[in-house]
């Protein structure tokens, strides 16, 4: 397989950051998911019920997070934490997760609260430095792994090819077909142009247990149980009337274990001789059935 693009989420449920290379860490793509957005009862937000979230944009720089949103001033968050911060903990919920978080400054908070035309006041939180948010099934992830405010692991692979297959059908049904973005991957693989070389066809990477070079690997958990994220327009931020694609996802490619649910993508933990690797687009990797 080849590595065709590479994708981090600074802020979870805001937009993304296409990039060309990435630090491999235990926790995801450096700076993946390293921020996220809480109410004012201190539990997480997402696009689920604040579809807006998907038209601010991210960028990262040397020093910053860059953050965008029309008719608004950008917003600039220094990647290092500020000192004053550091004594400035409160616990903030995700799923059934309680983790202890550090706040952004009052200009960020007030920044975000106006760009999602919040009516209750809004935080950009981190995780504490001395924090750890062990995973929630360690049968399923492994016992060891953590993650910072991913839903499950800390990394997600999607296959261009079952995104050709979820297009066609889309298209066969005079659908708009998807973007790859909106189903938020990490890791984008495709075929490699070697026909001699095995190939994976539309929604095969959830038999693969293992993907690997000589540099980094990863192990594979289970299928990414999708939510109606998908459906949002990443240009209007309106859910789709007809619940696209989810609907059709269910028909092709139903969870294992819930035929009510589809499947997009495969969550995957780091082996550990790959902390600190670079990832890169145009990276060969192995496969193992």
């Amino acid at each position: 397989m080849e590595i065709s693009q590479l994708f981090i989420y600074p802020i979870k449920s805001l937009r993304g950051i296409q990039v060309t290379n990435a630090e491999l860490t235990p926790l995801g793509l450096r700076f993946d998911r390293h921020w996220m957005i809480i109410n004012d009862k201190n539990q997480f937000v997402t696009q689920r019920k604040h579809p807006k979230m998907v038209l601010i944009k991210t960028k990262l720089s040397d020093e910053y997070l860059h953050l965008s949103a029309n008719g608004m001033d950008d917003l600039d968050i220094p990647l290092q934490r500020d000192p004053s911060q550091l004594a400035n903990t409160s616990l903030a919920t995700i799923w059934n997760d309680q983790c202890t978080v550090s706040t952004e400054n009052d200009d960020a908070n007030n920044w975000i609260t106006k760009a999602l035309d919040s009516k209750k006041p809004l935080r950009i939180v981190r995780m504490a430095d001395d924090h750890q948010r062990p995973q929630s099934n360690a049968e399923r992830f492994g016992e060891n792994n953590t993650t910072q405010f991913a839903d499950a692991v800390s990394y997600l692979l999607c296959h261009e090819s079952s995104l050709n297959r979820l297009n066609d059908t889309l298209i066969e049904n005079q659908l708009e077909p998807s973007d790859m973005e909106q189903f938020r991957p990490n890791i984008v693989i495709k075929n490699s142009s070697d026909t001699s070389l095995p190939t994976l066809a539309a929604f095969q990477e959830h038999k693969v247990k293992k993907f690997a070079n000589s540099h980094y690997g990863f192990i594979s958990c289970d299928p990414c149980q999708r939510c109606i994220m998908p459906t949002i327009n990443l240009q209007t931020a309106i859910k789709h009337p007809q619940q696209e694609p989810y609907k059709t996802l269910v028909h092709l490619n139903p969870m294992p274990d819930n035929p009510k649910a589809p499947a997009f993508g495969q969550n995957l933990t780091l082996l550990s001789k790959s902390i600190g690797q670079t990832i890169s687009v145009g990276d060969q990797v192995s496969f193992i059935v």
